[in-house]
């Protein structure tokens, strides 16, 4: 588990070097290395959100293996049509291990990331 009170900080639209050959472009990272130039480096990933309208699959799919795959220890999909969130933590391999859905209107508290919980009332 992440502290929330090390230095994170939370990146829109910044890419993401995934070793050895890709680069994401995630919606939301977290990440303890907000400075710098070039790409964030994927060990500093604390957290991964994408957010889809028109990309649910894709990002439930084949983003989901990316950031399983190299390790990101959660990931969270804002599904806008469905009006939840799927939170999902534990890598193992291409996929994560445990996950759950946060409907719209309620918290979402990280499980990676002590302290961190977001009010979901407003999306």
């Amino acid at each position: 588990m992440t502290d929330i009170n090390s230095p994170l900080e939370a990146l829109v639209e910044g890419s993401v070097s995934m070793p050895p050959h890709t680069v994401t472009e995630p919606d939301i990272a977290v990440t303890a290395e907000p400075e710098g130039d070039g790409l964030i480096p994927l060990a500093s990933l604390a957290m991964v959100v994408e957010v889809a309208d028109s990309t649910l699959d894709n990002d439930l799919g084949r983003k989901q293996a990316i950031y399983a795959g190299a390790s990101v220890p959660e990931y969270w999909v804002v599904d806008v049509q469905g009006e939840i969130i799927h939170q999902m933590w534990k890598p193992e391999g291409e996929v994560y291990a445990q996950r759950r859905q946060i409907a719209f209107g309620q918290t979402i508290g990280a499980v990676t990331i002590a302290g961190l919980s977001v009010a979901t009332n407003r999306l």
